[in-house]
């Protein structure tokens, strides 16, 4: 029952054996009361609602404004905002793409070289394991050995366990 709670499934009939048989249990779960709207809130309740912009859509960032070290944000509809902070919640893969459009002026090499580095893992990135923090394990080894292998020759082979 254990493996089908944590795989997701409702019966042993919807895993493999071979899934079965690698499903390492690596401890406790740990479950907010609320869910992470609990985080949230708690984040939430030092910014006043006024300075929050939701379904905004952000088409540019100025982030290198003189005005006392502030940041001017400008949406798809011709709205500005300027800020003293902004957190920006792209996918790496749009700020892979759209980076040089987005960000005036440009950002620093070295950021860049970074960013297009930058792989995803995640338990809702496992094929098989969605639902699980072994599953974000398994896809942040998955994506470890990809970085490896851009940073090494190809002759060279790297083993990884746990």
């Amino acid at each position: 029952q254990m493996v089908n709670y944590m795989e997701g499934t409702g019966s042993w009939f919807d895993i493999s054996a071979r899934d079965a048989d690698q499903f390492v249990d690596y401890g406790d779960d740990f479950q907010w009361k609320d869910g992470y709207d609990t985080l949230i809130t708690y984040l939430k309740e030092s910014i006043p609602d006024s300075a929050v912009k939701l379904s905004s859509p952000v088409c540019k960032i100025f982030w290198d404004e003189p005005a006392e070290e502030r940041v001017l944000v400008v949406t798809l509809t011709g709205d500005a905002y300027l800020a003293s902070h902004v957190i920006v919640t792209a996918s790496v893969a749009h700020l892979q793409e759209r980076h040089t459009h987005i960000f005036h002026p440009a950002l620093p090499q070295s950021l860049v070289n970074a960013l297009m580095v930058v792989l995803w893992a995640g338990e809702h990135t496992h094929n098989t394991r969605y639902s699980t923090v072994d599953g974000a394990m398994e896809t942040g080894k998955h994506e470890a050995l990809k970085i490896i292998s851009k940073l090494k020759p190809s002759s060279s082979s790297v083993l990884v366990e746990h």
